[in-house]
């Protein structure tokens, strides 16, 4: 049984809203909550202090306002006895590459290759457009603080990687979006201490500030769509506070369902009935959720059912929404009534969604 909490957005803001589950505590059986915020949800929750940023480039090149310059690893966590000179991965130069396969970060440096958990303590030194004038005038360090291998219910094997910040290593524009007072001896002091700041949000049932690498992907968290596109030699940071990164720890991961199914999956988690980015929700109400591949498990004749929809095409039909009353969903855009006896596999669902009283 997944419990969630969610908020409705009126179909004035549905373009508008997000939602945030929370951690699930085992997909089988475990609970998920929607919780009502200021404005909305958010979709991903990756911030350098009021500068959201989730998309990283990995080719050496300008992605979403950002170039990856280098990338050092720890030699502790890599755990052999290489130069200094070897550790530092710098994207777009001959015999230096980075990558993401299955939710899990890998790089090589002139032959050594490093993957998984020896990117804990790594540091990426990243510039910036923060004004999008076509100039990178800004820099900022991120750092992985943990990096711990996971696997969802079904035995889909992922990393959980935690993100951080040295808001001290912040220079112009940027030093002004992580809040550093303007002191000239603050930007981009080499000397200052480091202090680091989370670069996700806390998630509000768990505690957790860790996070899921999406390889080769783009969402579009500014103008919110819920479209999960392709990009190449990129990596998007999605946070288990946002919706971007709950998926995996409902047992849906990237590689296994790809990028149209993870945003119907998304779509499903956000009561996004008008697959539009939008979301019908409000707190206390409790899912069960069921699909054709058995990425989970809790049909129950005896639940209602909320509806019907599919990896390739998100919601199919609604007939007992989460909160909102079904006429301003249907109100809102056009989408079928799902008949009262539905059940999985008709109109070409595969995802079968059922409140739990």
């Amino acid at each position: 049984m997944n419990t969630f909490t969610k908020i409705f957005l009126t179909s004035l803001a549905l373009t508008l809203g997000a939602c945030d589950p929370a951690e699930l505590d085992g997909f089988g059986d475990g609970a998920i909550e929607f919780r009502p915020g200021a404005g909305g949800f958010q979709l991903n929750t990756s911030l350098f202090g009021t500068f959201e940023h989730s998309e990283l480039g990995l080719a050496g090149d300008l992605h979403k306002s950002s170039l990856l310059t280098e990338v050092c690893l720890d030699a502790a966590a890599v755990g052999n006895n290489l130069k200094p000179e070897y550790l530092c991965i710098t994207p777009g130069v001959e015999g230096n590459s980075l990558w993401v396969v299955d939710g899990q970060i890998f790089g090589s440096k002139w032959g050594s290759k490093f993957s998984g958990a020896q990117f804990k303590n790594s540091r990426w030194f990243l510039e910036f457009d923060v004004d999008r004038d076509l100039s990178l005038e800004s820099k900022l360090e991120i750092r992985i603080t943990d990096a711990v291998p996971n696997a969802t219910p079904h035995g889909e094997k992922y990393f959980d990687y935690t993100w951080v910040f040295d808001k001290n290593s912040a220079t112009n524009l940027m030093a002004l979006k992580v809040g550093l007072a303007k002191d000239a001896n603050k930007y981009g002091e080499k000397n200052a201490p480091p202090e680091l700041v989370p670069v996700c949000e806390k998630d509000v049932d768990t505690g957790s500030i860790a996070s899921v690498v999406l390889g080769d992907t783009s969402i579009d968290t500014e103008v919110i769509t819920g479209i999960v596109e392709k990009a190449p030699d990129s990596m998007f940071i999605a946070c288990h506070s946002g919706a971007a990164g709950k998926a995996p720890t409902w047992g849906y991961v990237l590689h296994a369902v790809g990028h149209l199914g993870y945003e119907n999956v998304i779509r499903v988690i956000r009561a996004d009935h008008c697959n539009n980015g939008g979301s019908f929700t409000e707190p206390g109400q409790k899912l069960a959720v069921t699909d054709s591949a058995s990425y989970s498990k809790q049909y129950d004749p005896a639940y209602k059912l909320e509806g019907l929809a599919s990896f390739e095409k998100g919601w199919l039909c609604v007939l007992n929404p989460r909160f909102a009353d079904l006429s301003d969903i249907t109100s809102a855009c056009e989408i079928k009534i799902c008949d009262e006896g539905a059940k999985l596999g008709d109109i070409d669902s595969n995802i079968i969604t059922q409140l739990v009283p």
